[in-house]
């Protein structure tokens, strides 16, 4: 392709050269020519004029034809001359070569207007009446009036033509010659050129590892070639650390647990991790994008805070339901500055944070109260009280009641820190749910007659599900005992199960007093309570709906309820059937 294009060039360039040369020649001669015919029509027109002031000749047209007869004595037809005589008002007075009486008027000719000026007046044009080119000369006579020369330049086709001739032999015979040396430089400076296109094309495409082999000649090819060589090696080395150093920069910065940003001074995305992807707002950001992709305002005005201020900014964003602790800071490049952000997702830690300060908060208050109960009975009983018998057995009776209820509320909190620490330790056991729950009907026999509850137990025997008998046992306990606690004295309480499609669903329905809707989408939190005086009242320690949750959370489960105040309610705890 090179060769093709360098003979090309080559050819262009002469027959370029030979055509702009020909055409300099052909003006040249041309302009030498009409100077030559100038100077004779100058000449001849002086004569004229000479001629008609000696003789004054009474008719001019006679005197224009046989001056005109004079002057083409010797020359063929195609050059003669042509006389023309005109007043000075333009009218024609005589013509050697048409009527002169039906001949337009002349003063606004050309020749006329310059002559009149001048000494002489000369235009170049075609005649009206012979459609030929003529060179028309006119002078002034003494008189006003005026004598014009005029010639066919018929030789000007005849020297173009012969131009144009020698021109085009010498174009053939240059191109001959050029093709013969284009040729012969084709194979001297192509295969080279050849060669490096081609290595540049493969070390475009990221092959660094190719080199030219050539002979080695005391040339300028041949020594740019090796030095491309050798630059490439120096290329393919300084790539292969620069891709090292960036494999291990991109992959501790991806593997780590934070979000990272880095922007340029043209606020273009300079790098970008996999964990950023991850935060809302941020699926479309991309290394080499652009800051339109980021959807969150606020991480947005901290980098062009930062990129304001060159400095560091520490800030906790609230942004799309999430708490995220950002931390950014300037840097400069040879390029420009830049910022670069570390996002951190905090939400979990500071709902932990928030959780425990309300459970050390609800522990403390809870452990408090049946403490100072216990110590207040105490105090009262030394003082006096327990002299009397009847008030020290009920004040003996409320601390031991109070002293079980403060038991409960640690073997609970034990109980739901056993859940938890069990997250990562899960023992599991194909359990058939009905027979566990036929236990824990049984466990609680007596409080199911005290209060004369009827209990139907309507679970179907075949289901199954993995999980810790005891766990499951844990959570009917929990469930039916809140049944008994807040049922009406002859009530009544159903369990049964539906299957759906690869799950179960154990219902725990009751004809109890019912929960307020308001209070149903907290029930299920740590110390929360419908009503906390009757609660206690009951040794509830508000644990225990948490703790079913947790149980359930632990096999892949979940629980819900449905409730109408002063109508009962429906536990409801879906779980993974087993195989």
């Amino acid at each position: 392709m090179f060769k093709r294009r360098l003979n090309l060039y080559y050819i262009l360039l002469i027959l370029v050269s030979l055509i702009i040369s020909g055409l300099i020649i052909t003006q040249t001669s041309v302009n030498n020519y009409k100077l030559q015919v100038e100077n004779e029509l100058k000449t001849n027109a002086g004569a004229a004029v000479h001629f008609i002031e000696e003789i004054n000749p009474d008719n001019l047209n006679t005197f224009a034809n046989d001056f005109s007869k004079k002057l083409n004595l010797f020359v063929d037809d195609d050059h003669s001359v042509r006389v023309t005589v005109i007043q000075d008002d333009g009218i024609v007075l005589g013509d050697s070569d048409a009527d002169y009486t039906t001949m337009d008027n002349h003063r606004l000719r050309p020749e006329i207007i310059d002559a009149s000026k001048n000494e002489y007046g000369v235009s170049v044009r075609k005649s009206s009446t012979t459609n030929i080119e003529y060179m028309y000369l006119a002078a002034e006579l003494n008189s006003g009036n005026y004598v014009r020369l005029s010639v066919p330049l018929l030789h000007i086709k005849s020297i173009i033509s012969t131009i144009y001739l020698y021109t085009f032999i010498a174009i053939i015979f240059s191109l001959a010659v050029a093709i013969l040396i284009g040729w012969r430089l084709s194979i001297l400076f192509s295969e080279p050129i050849a060669k490096l296109s081609a290595h540049s094309l493969e070390v475009s495409m990221g092959n660094l590892s190719h080199r030219i082999s050539h002979e080695p000649r005391q040339n300028e090819l041949s020594r740019l070639i090796d030095s491309y060589n050798e630059m490439t090696n120096k290329l393919e080395t300084a790539f292969s650390d620069i891709s090292d150093k960036n494999r291990e920069l991109s992959t501790l910065l991806n593997t780590i647990n934070e979000s990272i940003l880095a922007v340029g001074a043209n606020y273009n995305i300079l790098f970008a991790n996999k964990k950023i992807k991850s935060l809302p707002g941020f699926d479309l950001v991309e290394t080499g994008g652009n800051l339109s992709h980021i959807k969150n305002s606020s991480i947005l005005n901290l980098i062009e805070e930062t990129m304001k201020f060159k400095g560091a900014v520490k800030k906790e964003i609230s942004s799309f339901g999430l708490i995220l602790s950002c931390f950014s800071s300037y840097f400069e490049l040879d390029e420009g500055g830049g910022v670069i952000v570390s996002i951190q997702d905090i939400t979990r830690i500071k709902h932990l944070e928030s959780l425990r300060y309300e459970f050390v908060s609800n522990v403390t208050h809870e452990l408090t109260t049946p403490l100072t109960s216990i110590k207040g009975f105490i105090e009262t009983l030394k003082e006096g009280a327990i002299k009397d018998t009847a008030t020290a057995m009920k004040f003996l009776n409320i601390i031991e009641f109070e002293s079980e209820r403060l038991s409960n509320l640690i073997n609970d909190i034990l109980t739901l820190s056993s859940i938890e620490n069990d997250t990562n330790v899960i023992v599991s056991e194909v359990v058939n749910v009905s027979n566990v729950a036929d236990d824990a009907l049984i466990l609680l026999s007596n409080s199911i007659s005290d209060k004369e509850i009827s209990v139907s137990n309507n679970i179907s025997n075949r289901i199954k599900v993995s999980a810790d008998a005891n766990r499951i046992k844990q959570l009917f306990i929990n469930l039916i005992d809140n049944s008994i606690k807040y049922n009406n004295y002859g009530g009544s309480i159903e369990l049964y199960s539906v299957e759906k499609s690869g799950l179960v669903e154990i219902h725990i329905r009751d004809t109890g007093i019912g929960i307020n809707e308001k209070d149903l989408k907290r029930l299920f939190e740590r110390f929360y309570r419908v009503d906390k005086g009757r609660s206690r009242e009951m040794g509830g320690t508000g644990l225990g709906l948490s703790i079913v949750k947790h149980i359930a959370m632990l096999y892949n489960g979940a629980v819900s309820v449905k409730s109408t105040l002063g109508e009962g309610s429906d536990f409801c705890i879906t779980f993974p059937l087993s195989g």
